[in-house]
């Protein structure tokens, strides 16, 4: 029959102790200290013989509660509150889980009676007092409380619970802020931190403060990972939050496995699992690669075998196809011995992906076919006597209009001086007023006549001086001799900037 009993009373105990662990976990983790007594089994059975142990009850986690303040910045600054919680909350989460040495349970279930067995009870307590791990959650909550009264004692912070309390003000010089931030377990200081910044610096100094509170939450011995990456300056992203660019050194990571992602303009997402390991430096390098191509250029001379470069890159020989082309726009050079170089642009884009070059190629010599363009007068060249007459011009142009409006406004002034419109009407003064204005506004017609003469003959030499620029510019324009024949060719021959156009065309004479 006894052991019947002790089978039922510990069968009970556990039942109750599972039945009250789940409404204790649901609450905010506040110390609760819950005395459970089973006074049926102890009337039943004498205190000093019970077996069971009893149960010491903890949260189901740990949480980290950031307190947003309202920090007291000018109105267009005000947002800054805003991105430091959020980035907060973003660099902690890497911290999977965290302990307290030696906490508080959150209640205790035991089957000892209320009076005669206090020593049993406290010496139950004891044996239960462990270092716990439990999961992190963070939580932001809207707060009034002050650091600075935290820190003085005058402010005490709800238990069982991590604190995270910062303080924001501008510093003496503009675009200069000061950071002060307390980390808590309760209302015990485990971490304090200040930093002075610039806006701009805003990321870096909050991952550094970030770093410093994991390293007081992790529960056991934390990685570091190193990345570096070809090119550099590449977008570092763990579990898909920002930290910075590459050359890059993340300390205090739990140990755990993480989705690092790689990231920049002109090339493909590197995304790899790296494992962080306790005591180890997890190094991981990056060759960034270009973006998957979606157009082709199929090149064919004549004659074959023309070396075809992509900007600066060997690309192969002719013929040939040149695939997984990205969008944009691709400069194609070719080169044979024996022949003028030849030069396009291709746009690659969805709605033309593919291209056809097929051309003949000119027997010569590039250097004599691409000749540099030669000073025309002291260092000056075809192009800047261009450049020259088509500001000239404007300016002309800008006088001729100006004489123009004078000579208008002082036709206005003549008619409200004259008394009579009528110059059978007209006064000796309106004679006079009339012979003056008439004289100045022939002279600012005349000048307005003599710039709009100068700009067009300004717009003619620029004319001129661009069509003997494009002659001898190298890689646009150049006559070329053949021994073969008797007259000369004018060969209209690369393209012309930008990119996305040109010209070619045969002249004889």
């Amino acid at each position: 029959m006894k052991p019947i009993v002790l089978c039922l009373r510990q069968l009970l105990v556990s039942y109750l102790c599972a039945s009250l662990a789940p409404t204790l976990f649901a609450q905010t983790p506040n110390r609760l200290k819950f005395d459970y007594i089973d006074k049926t089994l102890a009337q039943q059975q004498p205190a000093d013989k019970l077996t069971y142990p009893g149960a010491a009850l903890y949260p189901d986690y740990f949480e980290i509660r950031l307190h947003r303040s309202h920090s007291p910045l000018p109105t267009e600054k005000q947002y800054l509150d805003n991105v430091i919680i959020a980035l907060f909350a973003d660099y902690l989460a890497l911290v999977r889980e965290s302990n307290i040495e030696n906490p508080q349970p959150l209640a205790i279930a035991y089957p000892y009676p209320s009076s005669g067995q206090e020593d049993r009870r406290t010496s139950f307590e004891q044996a239960n007092r462990r270092d716990v791990i439990f999961p992190i959650r963070i939580r932001e909550i809207e707060s009034q409380v002050n650091l600075a009264d935290v820190l003085s004692g005058n402010t005490q912070l709800e238990e069982q619970t991590f604190h995270l309390i910062y303080h924001l003000e501008p510093g003496r010089a503009v675009d200069i802020f000061q950071l002060r931030v307390g980390f808590f377990w309760e209302n015990r200081l485990l971490h304090e931190q200040s930093e002075t910044f610039r806006e701009t610096e805003t990321l870096e100094k909050v991952m550094l403060i970030s770093s410093a509170i994991r390293r007081n939450l992790a529960p056991r011995e934390t990685g570091t990972l190193s990345v570096t990456s070809t090119p550099e300056r590449v977008s570092v992203y763990l579990n898909e939050i920002f930290f910075g660019k590459t050359p890059l050194l993340l300390d205090s990571l739990s140990p755990d496995q993480y989705t690092l992602t790689l990231r920049k303009e002109g090339f493909q997402d590197d995304v790899s699992s790296v494992t962080i390991q306790a005591g180890q430096t997890t190094a991981y390098v990056a060759n960034m690669l270009p973006p998957k191509g979606i157009g082709s250029i199929e090149v064919i001379t004549n004659p074959s075998g023309a070396r075809i470069y992509n900007g600066a890159v060997f690309s192969g020989l002719t013929p040939t196809k040149l695939e997984g082309l990205p969008a944009g726009t691709i400069r194609l050079h070719l080169t044979l011995n024996g022949y003028v170089d030849e030069f396009r642009n291709f746009t690659i884009s969805k709605d033309k992906p593919h291209h056809l070059w097929r051309l003949n190629l000119k027997e010569g010599s590039p250097e004599d076919f691409y000749r540099p363009e030669a000073p025309v007068l002291g260092p000056f060249t075809w192009y800047d006597f261009f450049i020259g007459a088509i500001v000239m011009a404007g300016g002309f142009t800008g006088s001729s209009i100006y004489f123009a409006v004078q000579r208008d406004n002082t036709r206005d002034k003549m008619l409200a001086q004259l008394s009579t419109n009528n110059p059978n009407l007209f006064t000796e003064i309106d004679k006079k007023i009339y012979r003056d204005k008439t004289a100045e506004m022939n002279r600012f017609g005349n000048y307005s006549s003599i710039s709009l003469a100068a700009a067009g003959a300004s717009l003619v030499f620029a004319f001129y001086s661009f069509y003997r620029h494009i002659l001898t510019t190298d890689a646009q324009f150049a006559r070329q001799k053949n021994s073969h024949e008797a007259d000369r060719r004018l060969g209209m021959q690369a393209t012309l900037q930008p990119d996305n156009w040109g010209i070619s065309a045969n002249y004889r004479f």
